[in-house]
């Protein structure tokens, strides 16, 4: 897999569940510690996360790290 096809799959991951919880990435961002600007790029795939900020945004999505990288 490569690293654009990851992106894409975390990107749409996320989407999916943000729309699942109801959450908006400004609620993510002000729960996970994350700026807005950072959550917009992983949705865009114009960046890859670090196991810090998926570490961040599964804690504050209440879910498991797999579940978002999944």
């Amino acid at each position: 897999m490569t690293q654009t096809e990851w992106r894409n799959i975390f990107a749409n991951n996320l989407l999916c569940i943000l729309r699942e919880k109801g959450m908006t990435q400004s609620q993510l961002a002000r729960d996970s510690g994350l700026s807005v600007s950072r959550i917009s790029e992983y949705i865009n795939m114009n960046a890859t996360p670090t196991i810090f900020a998926i570490i961040n945004m599964a804690y504050a999505l209440d879910m498991e790290v797999g579940e978002l990288v999944d």
